[in-house]
């Protein structure tokens, strides 16, 4: 570097406080302003893009409906309530009382010797429904004899009612009708035999029962469990039912 350089450079350094000493003003930094584009809003202090509500909306896709497709919507589905009059709506009674039906179930059966099966029903009366919750269970020839005892032949859960064949049929064996009576359906104490018949051409056993829930214009129920041996005259069996039922109601006709 050239002497005439190096006194130029030191001259300046020398000065330079003297030009530092007045106060020198900064421009004030601008202040930010929002500048509104088209449907958005573009800030210059963080350049930031805020859209406006209607731009949003513009945004989402066209919602399809059956009205812009021209279709017709689907039936919005309604409980159906039954008239009155028209059994009463029963079934659906039953449905949510399954236990408590208001027109019982009956099962019925020719068993042929229900001595050798009285371990499967019990199996079925503990384990299936159907037999689980029927309101009476009903058989003809239970082959049961005098010195067959109840306690052989029970079923937990039900009332027994039998009638065997006795002497007054002409024959030494077969024969007999029984029920089981639900106890969920009708307690024990509301349940009596009204009537056993054994005569050559039919055997007949008659119950009155209470249940706990009938509908409301019966107040009981009578059940007639009938076996007519093959070897019987049919229509004698049919004036012998008539007569039964004819004297049931003169009797009802008295009180």
């Amino acid at each position: 570097m050239s002497p005439t350089k190096v006194v130029d450079v030191l001259t300046r350094l020398i000065d330079l406080p003297a030009r530092t000493a007045h106060p020198v003003t900064t421009p004030a930094p601008p202040v930010p302003t929002a500048s509104k584009v088209g449907a958005y809003n573009l800030n210059s202090e963080d350049q930031t893009i805020r859209y406006s509500p209607a731009i949003l909306k513009s945004l989402r896709p066209p919602q399809v409906s059956c009205s812009n497709l021209g279709l017709q919507p689907p039936p919005t589905p309604q409980k159906q309530h039954r008239k009155r009059g028209r059994k009463g709506g029963i079934r659906e009674k039953n449905k949510r009382r399954k236990s408590r039906l208001y027109v019982p179930s009956v099962v019925f059966g020719n068993t042929r010797s229900l001595n050798n099966k009285i371990e499967e029903l019990q199996a079925s009366c503990r384990h299936l429904y159907e037999y689980r919750d029927t309101s009476v269970l009903g058989f003809t020839e239970t082959w049961f004899e005098p010195c067959t005892p109840d306690q052989s032949v029970k079923i937990d859960g039900f009332t027994l009612l039998r009638g065997d064949r006795t002497s007054q049929s002409g024959k030494v064996r077969g024969g007999g009708v029984c029920l089981y009576i639900n106890e969920r359906w009708a307690h024990p104490n509301n349940i009596t035999i009204k009537n056993k018949q054994c005569t050559p051409d039919l055997e007949l056993l008659t119950a009155h029962i209470r249940p706990f829930f009938l509908p409301r214009e019966f107040t009981s129920v009578i059940i007639n469990i009938v076996y007519i041996p093959p070897t019987a005259d049919s229509k004698e069996a049919m004036s012998e039912l008539h007569q039964q039922y004819k004297t049931k109601k003169d009797n009802e006709q008295k009180q």
